[in-house]
């Protein structure tokens, strides 16, 4: 070391470590540079840093990758198809009876008539034929005369045999109005309520119906009074034909009515009932029978202790009788 001047002697270390501190510096200043990003995340160049480029999204992807998801089937809106979309019905059988117009009558039923709910049956009693009349029976003559009128009205002779009525038998005088094919008419008709445990309200009714006939040949006669069976209520939808509607497409709701001749009171009907009850098949016959109230046996209100008078008060019958008596319908089977 003799050729540097008097006093100014380095370490030989310090050198070395200055030397590697200067390669190092060196080293990261063009690191740095070449690193250099431009302001959309590219690395920058002298020729695209006037026109710097977009790059596009790291999450979309190419065409050709994409998934390709198929368009779905339209749902089939045919009457009748099998295919058809979640959520969705196919038109029912109303709409589609409201917009057929091909058939000129179209009937309905809304409400029929129910036995079980329109004649709910208080009591049933066994009325044995071999018992009528004897010592301590209650099978007498006159419950037997009542229960063989019923039982003529509820049923009709089908086949050579007895078959019941949907519904209670009444007379129904009729002005034909309209024939609306298979034996079926649109009529005025006039009907009164023949007792207890009809379907239609109490007391005399008068309007327009449908009367079923069961030869189709038959065409009713003014004011003609026939036997019939109300079955219910339906919804006609027809062409009209009758003034002020010529000719436009109407929808009503009227009541509806079977033809039943009543089974003859002849000794040929009885011969046939009883070989029927003793052959063991199974008729019977609804009564209404007029009865005691039980609730307020028989007085037609309740009696009611009033605190400091002499007087009871007098409440209505709960069970809403007449002057103290009800109508039940009571069952009558018949047995040998």
């Amino acid at each position: 070391m003799g050729f540097l001047p008097r006093g100014k002697w380095l370490d030989l270390d310090m050198v070395r470590s200055l030397v590697c501190l200067l390669l190092i510096m060196a080293g990261i200043a063009v690191d740095l540079a070449a690193e250099r990003t431009s302001l959309f995340g590219r690395r920058g160049s002298p020729d695209t840093t006037d026109f710097p480029e977009i790059s596009p999204p790291t999450e979309t992807k190419p065409e050709s990758e994409s998934k390709v998801i198929p368009p779905k089937p339209k749902p089939s809106t045919e009457v009748g198809s099998k295919e058809t979309s979640e959520g969705m019905e196919p038109p029912g059988d109303d709409a589609a009876e409201l917009n057929d117009e091909s058939k000129p009558v179209r009937i309905r039923p809304i409400d029929l008539v129910q036995p079980g709910r329109d004649r709910p049956i208080s009591e049933t009693l066994e009325f044995r034929l071999s018992r009528i009349d004897k010592p301590l029976s209650r099978e007498t003559s006159t419950l037997f005369r009542q229960a063989w009128e019923a039982f003529r009205t509820q049923h009709r002779w089908v086949n050579s045999r007895f078959e019941r009525l949907p519904g209670l038998q009444l007379s129904l005088g009729v002005t034909p109005l309209q024939d609306l094919g298979e034996g079926r008419w649109l009529v005025n008709a006039q009907w009164s309520n023949p007792g207890h445990f009809t379907w239609c309200p109490r007391g005399p009714q008068t309007s327009q119906a449908i009367v079923m006939f069961a030869n189709s040949a038959v065409r009713p006669e003014p004011q003609m009074a026939l036997p019939v069976t109300l079955v219910g209520r339906v919804n006609l939808r027809f062409n009209c034909e009758i003034e002020p509607a010529v000719g436009q497409r109407l929808t009503l709701q009227r009541f509806a009515f079977l033809e039943t001749p009543p089974i003859p009171d002849d000794d040929v009907s009885r011969t046939a009932f009883n070989e029927a009850v003793q052959a063991g098949i199974n008729l019977s016959a609804v009564l209404a029978v007029e009865r005691s109230c039980k609730p307020c046996n028989g007085l037609g209100f309740i009696r009611r202790e009033i605190p400091g008078k002499i007087e009871n008060a007098r409440d209505p019958c709960p069970a809403q009788c007449v002057n103290g008596k009800r109508w039940l319908a009571v069952e009558i089977i018949f047995r040998p």
